[in-house]
C-alpha cells in the first residue's frame, strides 16, 4: 500500500500536460491554530483487493486553509502493495489559496510524478476516477467520466483502493469543517469484472483533530478545529 510516512515535501517531478493553477473565492476556510509539525495525516478508508481495476467517488470541492509550505488534498487512489506505489486524483490546495485538480503517481521514492490541472468549481460535486488495465498496465485518470491523463506503470499492480483527505502538517486544515464536510459520495471499486460498492475500512486517524462519518460508499471528513 502507499507509504504512510513520507519525507517532508517529496521532490515531485512535474510531468507534461500542465495547466495553470487557479485561485478562487473560498466558500469556507479557517486557520486551525495548530503547530507546524511537518507530519502527514490522513482521514479515510482503505479496501484491499488484488488487481483492482478502478475506483471512483463524487467529491465535494472544498477550499481549506493551508499554511506556507503545506498542502491539503482529497483524493481517490489505486495503491500497490509496497511503498511509493500509488495512482491518485483529487482536489488539491497549497498556500495562499492556490487550488488545482492534481494527478499523482509513483513507482519509487525517486519517481513521484504530479500533473496539475485546472481546479473544480468551489462547492461543486465532481466524479473523479482512476482506472487500471491489466493487459497494458495503463492507469487512466478521469474527471466527470472524461479522460484527462493516462500513463503506463509496469512496476506494480493495484492491491485495492483508498479514498481519503490528507495534509502534510498539523497547521494546515484537513478538508472539511464541522458544518461543511468534505464529501466522498457514491464511491465504487472495480474487481472481478464488475463495479461494486466501496467497502473500505476506516484507516487509523487522529480523532483529537479530525472527524469522519458515514459509510464507505458515502463518507465525510472534516477538521474539528473549523466550524464552516
Amino acid at each position: 500500500m502507499r507509504a504512510r510516512a513520507r519525507p517532508i515535501l517529496i521532490a515531485i517531478v512535474i510531468a507534461g500536460l500542465l495547466m495553470p493553477w487557479a485561485t478562487g473565492v473560498a466558500l469556507a476556510k479557517c486557520n486551525p491554530g495548530r503547530a507546524n509539525n511537518g507530519t502527514y495525516y490522513w482521514v479515510g478508508r482503505s479496501q484491499a483487493s488484488s488487481g483492482s481495476g478502478g475506483v471512483y467517488s463524487r467529491l465535494y470541492t472544498y477550499s481549506p486553509y493551508v499554511t506556507n509550505g503545506g498542502f491539503s488534498y482529497a483524493w481517490v487512489m489505486l495503491p500497490g502493495s509496497g511503498n511509493y506505489q500509488w495512482a491518485q486524483i483529487g482536489n488539491y490546495e497549497v498556500y495562499q489559496g492556490v487550488r488545482k485538480t492534481a494527478i499523482q503517481y509513483a513507482w519509487s521514492s525517486t519517481q513521484v510524478h504530479q500533473i496539475n490541472l485546472s481546479p473544480q468549481t468551489l462547492g461543486s460535486f465532481v466524479y473523479q476516477t482512476v482506472l487500471w488495465d491489466p493487459s497494458s498496465h495503463r492507469f487512466t485518470f478521469q474527471i466527470a467520466s472524461s479522460t484527462v491523463y493516462s500513463v503506463v506503470i509496469s512496476q506494480w499492480n493495484p492491491a485495492g483502493a483508498q479514498i481519503s483527505s490528507e495534509i502534510n502538517t498539523l497547521s494546515t486544515q484537513m478538508m472539511g469543517a464541522t458544518g461543511n464536510h468534505q464529501n466522498f459520495w457514491d464511491s465504487h471499486i472495480y474487481y472481478s469484472g464488475a463495479w461494486h460498492n466501496y467497502a473500505g475500512g476506516v484507516t487509523g486517524y487522529n480523532t483529537t483533530y479530525f472527524g469522519l462519518s458515514g459509510s464507505a460508499v458515502n463518507m465525510d471528513t472534516w477538521d474539528l478545529a473549523c466550524s464552516a
